[in-house]
C-alpha cells in the first residue's frame, strides 16, 4: 500500500517500500546543495528502532549481472534479498517459489526515474505488472506452481542515472490450522445427534475440511461445511444418532487450495449410557394375563343378558 508522507522543504527523493523491505533513497550529489544533506525519517505506524547505514556512493557503471536482456538470459535472484542495480536497458531476472507463497517484489528509485515491472510464468505469460508513474513499483502476487517466474525491469523514462534497488519478498505458504475442535453434546445418550466444529484459518485459503469418525463398524468420513456467526467463522459436521455405542473418537483433516494438508489431534466422544431412555415392552405373561381378564368380564357381560 502506497503511502503519503510528510513533506520538509526542498523534498528531493523518499523511498516508500512494502513492510518488511529495506528503505533505499536514491539520489545523485551532483543536484544537491553544496552545504549537505538532511535525511528526514518518518514513521507511518507504530514503534520502533532503525539503523540508518552509510551513504554509498556509486559508480555509473552497468551492474555485473548484464547481459541479462531477455529470457534466455535471465539472472536468479534469491528470495528475500534486496539488489542494487543498474537499468540502462531492459533487465530480467529468474525467481524460484514455491506454489502457494505470497511474494512481493518491489522496485525502488529516485524520483527522476520512472522503471516498470512485469512478471511472467515458465511460459513467459504475463501474470502480474506494476507499471506506475509513482515509486516504488510494487507486484504483490501468489505463486500458483512450483517452479520458474521471470521477472522484467523495463526503463521507461529514465533521465538521469538509472539506479534502483530491486527486493524480494517470500511468505511460504504454510498447512490450514485447525484451532478451537469441539463436539455437542459433550456426553450423548445414544439418541441425540452429535456435532463436531472447528476454526480454520490459512494464509491463502482453505479448500475443504474433513471429519473422519470411528465406531464399531469402522471410519466413516464427513465434509465439513463452512459457516460463520457475527464475526467466528467455523466448519461443522454432524454424526447422526449412535445407539449401543460407549465411544467414538474423530480426527479432522483440512487442506488449503495449494493441496497442503493439516490433520488434527485424535478426539474421543464418552456416551452417558444411563441418560438413555428404555423402550416399553409388554411381557408374554403380562399379556396373557390381560386377555384372561378381558375374557372374563365378556363372559359375565354375556351371562347378565
Amino acid at each position: 500500500q502506497k503511502r503519503t508522507p510528510k513533506t520538509p522543504k526542498n523534498f528531493y527523493t523518499s523511498s516508500f517500500m512494502p513492510l518488511d523491505m529495506p528503505e533505499s533513497a536514491v539520489f545523485t550529489i551532483n543536484t544537491l546543495s553544496p552545504s549537505g544533506m538532511i535525511f528526514f525519517i518518518y514513521c507511518h505506524s507504530g514503534t520502533g528502532d532503525y539503523a540508518l547505514s552509510t551513504v554509498n556512493y556509486i559508480s555509473i557503471v552497468d551492474d555485473s549481472y548484464e547481459e541479462n536482456d531477455d529470457f534466455t538470459q535471465a539472472y536468479e535472484l534469491d528470495i528475500n534479498s534486496t539488489y542494487g542495480l543498474f537499468g540502462f536497458d531492459t533487465d530480467f531476472y529468474q525467481l524460484e517459489f514455491s506454489a502457494g507463497d505470497n511474494v512481493i517484489v518491489a522496485l525502488g528509485s529516485d524520483d527522476l526515474n520512472d522503471f516498470d515491472m512485469y512478471l511472467y510464468d515458465q511460459y513467459h505469460n504475463l501474470v502480474a505488472e506494476s507499471a506506475w508513474l509513482d515509486v516504488p513499483e510494487i507486484i504483490v502476487f501468489t505463486a500458483d506452481y512450483s517452479g520458474t517466474y521471470f521477472l522484467e525491469v523495463d526503463p521507461f523514462d529514465t533521465y538521469v542515472e538509472p539506479y534502483y534497488v530491486l527486493g524480494n519478498i517470500v511468505y511460504v505458504d504454510t498447512p490450514p490450522d485447525i484451532l478451537s475442535v469441539q463436539h455437542s453434546p459433550l456426553n450423548p445418550n445414544g439418541t441425540e445427534t452429535i456435532s463436531v466444529s472447528c476454526e480454520i484459518t490459512d494464509n491463502n485459503e482453505v479448500s475443504s475440511a474433513i471429519l473422519s469418525y470411528n465406531t464399531t463398524l469402522g471410519w466413516t468420513n464427513l465434509s465439513m461445511s463452512y459457516s460463520s456467526y457475527g464475526f467466528s467463522t467455523y466448519y461443522i459436521a454432524y454424526i447422526l444418532a449412535q445407539e449401543d455405542v460407549m465411544c467414538i473418537e474423530y480426527i479432522i483433516y483440512a487442506v488449503d487450495n495449494y493441496n497442503h494438508w493439516s490433520v488434527s489431534s485424535t478426539y474421543q466422544i464418552i456416551f452417558d449410557l444411563s441418560e438413555q431412555i428404555p423402550t416399553k415392552t409388554i411381557s408374554f405373561s403380562t399379556l396373557f394375563v390381560i386377555l384372561s381378564l378381558l375374557s372374563i368380564s365378556y363372559i359375565c357381560i354375556k351371562s347378565r343378558r
